[in-house]
This record gives structure tokens, sequence and C-alpha cells, in this order.
């Protein structure tokens, strides 16, 4: 490192000697070797012009790599005689000169704000004032207008009156933009958070159109995507054209373009992305009898999955990228094992340093496989020792979202992670002010789904979660569905003998009222009611009720009495109670209402639906094998409809009675 070799420098002296100072030293400037080289030139030849300084300028923003790394060190020192020449000659800069020098000090991100960096802030507020000038009297270019607003943008300042200077007239000029300029402008104010409402329409209108948008290329079409779901700016139009002309050319885009393309869709809700079909509720709802099957993924999305399938492409995405992804297609619903598989499979071996997933971006991770069911233990445990190595650089929205990711997807049991959890209450405790309603609540459920055990919240961090609860109440008030989490976290605190940090009582008797209107508004489900009438035909069982409310506000499938084993609390569970089809992982949600029916005393027994399924693919038999008559009920012998092809009562009474084992083991397994 260091100035060129003292021969070098003598030839470029000999040369700008000779040259035509018309053009010459121009051509010498544009053309030079390296970033080191315009410096030698500048010093060579110094004062230059207006013209000639931007030229230098412009040269030295076409810096890569090292380069720019060398250009940046100390504080941009070596660009000082630059800087000083430039900044005195601001004012007889014309508009290209400013959106050149605007470009250029974009790139070496030297914003000022430090001792070292203070002379740049000089430099960009006189250069702020310049654009101003230029943005008044209309000599901005269209392409010097994008400049401007991305060279403010990149390097964070804080500009409102020159975007709004760059707003105005980059409508005016709005029908002379290429695609290049849309995108950039867009990302600009974006990037920037100013609101230009009028400017964007005026983007989307003229971007969208066909012959402009098939100039773009994949990063202008992902730039494009991006500003406007991040500026909030609905343009259903030109969304749908750039999902036409990206799904088209995915296998153009780049790891970066791919996952931005995933995030910008799925930001804006846009049909391109999520499709007709809403996303299932995490908490999930009652199984419905003859419910239509889902519609495919829409085009874009099939499109991208497909891309990520391709060998090498989801392997591609850095960590940050791969948690974004994971994140879109989850936030769209999207069910199934692609393209969690792949993209799970790629973000396993970098979830650690030296260049691994941190902060938000695993909480996204996890989130968003637990949202899609995703099933893998490994993967989530992965997860787990990532979060625990990280917790103290995670935000209350981050630690909340890990709790209820594990929690949920039941994948994460506290015996094999001792050291998240143990630090999840401390961790949470620190930053209780930062939890606003929805965090607080999901916090809270996911402590109840992990475990009774006072070594996953002691006495002291539960008073202050109840007391944060009842305060964040008080003032903002808590949704029905934050509600009914607070009372299952209730029910936990009362499960664990927690009488002094309880809820106040108005909260409780408010969470229970929600929580029992939830219940109320879950209709039974067809399977429900099928097995309610096969089981009234068991021997031993004297009757059966549906949807029952029990003494803590859960409504239990079927309570059925039962000659010897007393009363029994059924509950039928279909597929939505696990964690996928074909899974027999019970979800947080699941477990959790399981555990603490049983905490009350009630017997509790699961008839799981591949159980029901193996009833359901008996061979058919005469219709007077459904039912056989037992001296311990008062039903009266008969024929029954026999949605179970012919399965006899003896097959349901075995299947009770394992039923009833299955869950003495559980209950055994549970005791101290």
């Amino acid at each position: 490192p260091g100035a060129p070799p003292r021969r070098e420098l003598a030839a470029q002296r000999t040369d700008i000697a000779s040259t035509d100072m018309r053009g010459g030293l121009h051509r010498l400037l544009s053309r030079a070797s390296s970033a080191r080289a315009v410096l030698a030139l500048h010093a060579a030849h110094e004062p230059l012009a207006p013209v000639h300084l931007a030229t230098c300028w412009s040269r030295l923003g076409r810096a890569t790599g090292s380069e720019l790394a060398h250009l940046r060190r100390g504080g941009g020192k070596r660009l000082e005689p630059l800087r000083r020449a430039t900044h005195q000659s601001l004012r007889r800069l014309d508009a290209k000169g400013v959106a050149t020098l605007a470009h250029a000090l974009g790139r070496l991100r030297l914003c000022g704000g430090s001792e070292t960096t203070q002379p740049w802030s000089e430099l960009w507020e006189g250069l702020e004032e310049a654009a101003l000038r230029c943005a008044a009297r209309q000599t901005f270019t269209p392409q010097g207008l994008s400049n401007t607003a991305w060279s403010h943008a990149k390097a964070g300042r804080r500009a409102p009156a020159l975007f709004d200077a760059l707003a105005r007239e980059a409508e005016r000029q709005a029908d002379g933009f290429n695609s290049r300029d849309h995108a950039i402008t867009a990302w600009a104010f974006a990037s920037a958070a100013h609101a230009a409402p009028s400017l964007f329409d005026a983007i989307a209108a003229r971007a969208g159109a066909a012959p402009l948008l098939g100039q773009c290329s994949e990063q202008s079409l992902s730039n494009l995507a991006w500003a406007f779901a991040t500026a909030g700016h609905e343009a259903p139009e030109l969304l749908d054209a750039i999902a036409r002309a990206a799904r088209q050319r995915l296998s153009e885009f780049t790891p970066q373009g791919l996952a931005t393309v995933s995030w910008a869709f799925a930001k804006s809700a846009h049909l391109a992305w999520r499709g007709a079909v809403p996303p299932a509720s995490a908490q999930g709802g009652r199984a419905q009898g003859g419910d239509a099957p889902s519609a495919g993924p829409p085009p874009l999305r099939a499109a991208l999955c497909a891309e990520l399938l391709v060998e090498g492409r989801a392997a591609a995405l850095n960590p940050a990228e791969l948690a974004i992804t994971l994140w879109a297609f989850a936030t769209a619903g999207h069910t199934g094992g692609e393209p969690y598989r792949c993209l799970g499979e790629a973000l396993m071996p970098r979830l650690f340093p030296p260049r691994g997933l941190e902060g938000q971006a695993i909480s996204n991770a996890a989130w968003a496989l637990a949202t899609a069911r995703h099933e893998n233990p490994r993967l989530f445990s992965a997860l787990a020792q990532a979060a625990a190595a990280n917790i103290d650089r995670l935000g209350a929205l981050d630690l909340s979202n890990l709790a209820w990711a594990f929690a949920w997807s039941s994948q994460v049991p506290v015996a094999e992670h001792p050291a998240f959890y143990s630090r999840l209450g401390p961790a949470s405790l620190v930053r209780l002010s930062d939890f606003d309603g929805g965090s607080l609540s999901n916090l809270a459920w996911a402590l109840a789904v992990a475990s009774p055990s006072p070594d996953v919240l002691d006495a002291v961090a539960a008073a202050a979660l109840s007391e944060r609860l009842a305060e964040v109440h008080g003032s903002t008030a808590l949704n029905v569905g934050q509600l009914c989490q607070v009372h299952q976290y209730h029910l936990w605190l009362e499960e664990r003998g927690d009488v002094a940090e309880a809820l106040p009582e108005a909260l409780r008797e408010q969470a229970r009222d929600s929580f029992l209107g939830m219940a109320q508004l879950a209709p039974s489900s067809r399977m429900q009611r099928l097995v309610a009438r096969e089981l009234r035909a068991v021997g031993g069982v004297r009757s059966v009720e549906e949807e029952v409310v029990v003494a803590q506000g859960y409504t239990v499938d079927l309570l059925v009495q039962h000659a010897d084993f007393g009363p029994l609390a059924v509950e039928v569970d279909g597929p939505h109670h696990f964690l996928s089809e074909g899974s027999r992982r019970p979800t947080g949600a699941t477990q959790l209402k399981r555990r603490q029916l049983r905490s009350s005393g009630l017997r509790l027994v699961s008839l799981p639906y591949w159980e029901l399924n193996e009833l359901q693919a008996q061979p058919r038999r005469g219709r007077d094998d459904l039912r056989v008559c037992s001296a311990s009920t008062s039903s009266p012998c008969g024929p029954s409809p026999g949605h179970w092809h012919g399965a006899t009562s003896g097959q349901w009474s075995r299947l009770l009675e394992r039923a009833v084992r299955d869950d003495q083991r559980v209950e055994s397994a549970d005791d101290p």
C-alpha cells in the first residue's frame, strides 16, 4: 500500500503536461488504473476544475473490494485533499457533477458522525444544498435523481427537504425513467422510510408497463418488489407484473434476489404469493367434515419452491437469507415438506459461528418451521443451541417467538435443552418492559407448555410476569386469543402451586370467560360425532356426553361413563392435533390440554386418528355384529349405521381399554 511508483507518477505528470486539457485530463482520470492513480492525478494537477473533480469521484465511485476498504480506512484520510477541494467547489458543480459526487459518497459510506469522519458531514451538508438547488432548477436527469436519492438512503442521511424535492422532480420526470431508475428510486425512498405516495403511484403506473418491465434486470425486479413491500404501498397490478416476469426468470436470480422476492411478496400479502387459500391458524381449529381440498400454491410461490429444489440453489443462500425465505413460505401458509426440507438442510450446518445465524434470524427460522408444522427434531435441537448461545442479544419479540416455536412444535423438550430454558426466564425478565400484549401472552403460554417445573421459571420471575400481564392488559387490553393464552398460563400457575404469583382476580375472570367463549364457538367434528355414536353401543358404556365443559374451562370431546373405568374424558384426536398429516407427534397445544386435564384429576384417554383409521380399514361384516348387548348397559340391542365398515363393539371396547392403559402409563411416568 502507498503511492504509485515514482516512474508511474512521472509518466502521469508527463501525460498531463502534454494533454489537450479540453478532454485529455478527463480521459486520464476516468481510465485511471486504480483509485490511487486518481488521487495521484489530483495531487499532480491541483486545483482541478469542477468537471474534473466530478470525474475523480466518478472513477472512485466504481471502486470495489479491497480498493473500497483502502479508501475508507482511517475515516477516509487518503481522500482528504480531494474532499477539501470538492467542498470548496460545490457551488460550481452542475447537476451531473452533484449526482456523481453523491453516488461516490454513497458507495464510500463516509457519513460523518464520529470525530474522524466529521469533515464528511460538512461535505454531505453542502451536497444536500447543491442537490436542492438542482432539483429546484429541474436540471437533474432521471439517472441523477435516482443516484442522488440512492446515495442519501445508503448513507443513512436524514434529509426530508431534499427527499421531498427529489420526489416532486422524479414524479414530474417519471415518463423518462428507465426500469433501473424506477427500481433505484423506489428502493431509496423505502430504505430512507420517507413517505412519497404520489411518487410510488407514478412508479407503479409506469414501471409495470410490459415494455419497461421486460427490460428489468433480476436485481431491479427484486428491488421494486422489496421497495413497495417495505413502504407498505399497495400496487397489485405492478406486483402482478413483477410476479409474472420473475417467475419466468428465477434461474437468473442471485440467492439474495430469491430471498428478497420471497420476503417482499410475503410481506405484501399479495395473491401471487399467498394464493386464495388463507394460512391455517397457528393454534388450529377442529377438523371440519366435508372440507374442500386446498388449492395448490400460486404460480410464483410454486416456481420459487421448484427453483430452491435445484441442486445447490438453497445451499447458496447465506444464513440470514435462509431465515428470510423460511419466514416467507411460512407466512404464506405454505404446507408440505418442501421447501422446508431443503432450506432446513442448508441451514443446519450454518447455525453456529464463525458465520452462523444470529439474533432475529434464529427466531424467524424457528417461528417459520414451527408455523409450517415441520418435523425435524435435529434441526430444532440445533436452533435451541444457537438460541441459547445468542440469548443475551435477542429482543423481547425474538424471545417470545422462540419460546412459542419451541413449545408449539414440541421438538425442544426441557430435559434435553436445559441451557435454553434455564436462560429464557432471566433473559425475559431483563426485557420484561419491552414485551407488548401479543409477545407477552405468547411467552406465558409457551412457558405453560414447556413444563410445570420451577426450573423453567422460578417464583420471582413468575410473579414479575404475572404483574406485567396485568399491567399490559390494564393499559392496552389483551384480545380474545391472548386472554385464552393467559387463562392457560393461570392454570399452569395453579398446577405449580404458585398461589402468590397468581393473576389479579379481574384478569383471571376475563381470561376464563374468553376461554369459555372460544370453546363454545368451536363446532364438533364429524369424526367426533361418529365416534360418540359407536361408543354408545360398547359394552360397559353407560352414557356418552358430547362437548362437555369441565371445571378448568376446557371442552372435552366426549365424557364417557364406564362401568369398569368410571368417568373418562375422551379426546378424538384428528390430524390437526399433531404436527402434520402422517405425524404422531402431538402439538404443544395438544400436550398442554392433556397435561392440564390430567392435573385436575380427570382420567384422559386419547383416540388418535390413525387408530380410528385402522378400525375403518376392517373388512365389512354383517350389520348385526356392530353392537353387542351387555348387562352393564341399558341400551337396547339392534343394528347401527356402522361408519367403521363393520368394526364390532368388541373392537371398540379393546380400543378404549388400550387408551385407558396408555393414560395410566402417562400418569405413572409423571409421578415423582
